[in-house]
C-alpha cells in the first residue's frame, strides 16, 4: 500500500558503494581488519524511476573493524 509520500513499505532500495580495507595478521590465527565504504542510496521517492532519473542523496560512510579468528 502505498502512502502519500510514496513509500511503499520496503525496506529495500538499490545503492552502489566503493570503498577500501586493510586486513593484518597478529599471529597465525588472529588477524584484524578494517575497512571504510561511501555508500549512494536511492532515495525513497524516486524508488520507482527510470535508472536516469533516480535520486541518490541519501548517501554516507560506513567503517568496519573486526577481530577475526582463523581456524
Amino acid at each position: 500500500m502505498n502512502g502519500a509520500d510514496g513509500y511503499d513499505g520496503t525496506d529495500s532500495r538499490f545503492g552502489m558503494h566503493a570503498g577500501f580495507g586493510a586486513e593484518m595478521m597478529v599471529n597465525k590465527s588472529l588477524s584484524l581488519d578494517a575497512t571504510y565504504r561511501y555508500i549512494w542510496l536511492e532515495s525513497v521517492a524516486s524508488k520507482d524511476a527510470n535508472a536516469l532519473d533516480k535520486n541518490y542523496d541519501d548517501s554516507g560512510s560506513m567503517f568496519t573493524i573486526a577481530l577475526n579468528f582463523l581456524f
